[in-house]
């Protein structure tokens, strides 16, 4: 029997997002690559799948609070959003450069922080990407996203 953990990702930007398409064909790539196989085998995650890749209309919001994130991602699972159809969905939100998302405890998207992960227990976890540019010499500002976003789906899956 196999009891690894396998996971659905729904990967969710925002209108007119540059990296749009590179994000969503990593997001295909990443289930069965090598190199997630590679990271994450000492933690027994499956084989995650893409449930789907949303490209929400208009600019993405402004929030001031880890938590008003959590609750802006509730708000939208059921409606543009598909509901997760197990604890183990991921909704990876990856922002657009110049996005303003700070925490009192956390500090703000691209200062303190280029992405993070929480969950909703036994219901969902998500994940906050930013694109920060600058951030990492030597990486393209899409790089620097591929980064963010792979790092952020090991540590959500485990």
């Amino acid at each position: 029997m196999d009891d690894r953990r396998s996971a659905d990702i729904v990967v969710v930007t925002f209108a007119n997002y540059p990296f749009a398409d590179t994000i969503e064909a990593m997001a295909d790539w990443l289930p069965h690559s090598q190199w997630l196989a590679a990271t994450a085998a000492e933690y027994a995650v499956g084989t995650p799948s893409v449930l789907a890749k949303i490209r929400l209309p208009g600019a993405a919001p402004s929030f001031t609070s880890a938590s008003d994130f959590t609750a802006w991602v509730a708000s939208r699972v059921g409606a543009e959003l598909p509901s997760p159809p197990s604890p183990s969905t991921l909704y990876v939100v990856v922002f657009p450069s110049g996005a303003s998302f700070s925490d009192p405890g956390i500090g703000s998207m691209c200062g303190s922080f280029t992405g993070y992960h929480d969950a909703v227990a036994g219901a969902y976890t998500f994940a906050a990407i930013g694109t920060c540019p600058n951030h990492v010499p030597g990486l393209s500002d899409a790089e620097q996203v591929e980064r963010v976003f792979s790092h952020e789906v090991v540590e959500a899956l485990t």
